[in-house]
């Protein structure tokens, strides 16, 4: 019994963690502010803080279970916005967008 759990312990301990890689845009006026590969483990929460966009602060995170989620900070209103979406393969995307009379943002997260 000692063995198995050992055994066990070991498969999982040495496991490699379920990486994504996520190709993100961020949109401020119909201009490209920037372009950003990043990589998130599919298995945990993770998240990363992405570029900030004049006055919105967003950042794309793992949901665990193939699910992901733009969240957007808006320090003008205040408010947080949020996008979500279940990313399988590769061509699936997240997406956020927002139009007012003071600009348009888009941010966008495809997984490769």
């Amino acid at each position: 019994m000692k063995t198995l759990i050992t055994a066990l312990t070991t498969l999982f301990i040495t496991a490699p963690a379920y990486t994504i890689s996520l190709d993100c845009s961020g949109i401020h006026n119909t201009k490209t502010i920037y372009t950003q590969r990043i990589n998130l483990d599919g298995r945990s929460r993770d998240e990363v803080n992405l570029p900030v966009l004049a006055y919105v602060t967003p950042k794309i995170k793992s949901m665990g279970n193939n699910q992901y989620e733009i969240e957007v900070f808006n320090a003008n209103v205040p408010a947080r916005y949020y996008s979500t979406a279940v990313l399988k393969t590769a061509g699936d995307f997240v997406k956020w967008a927002s139009w007012d009379r003071e600009a348009i943002f888009e941010i966008a997260c495809i997984q490769r």
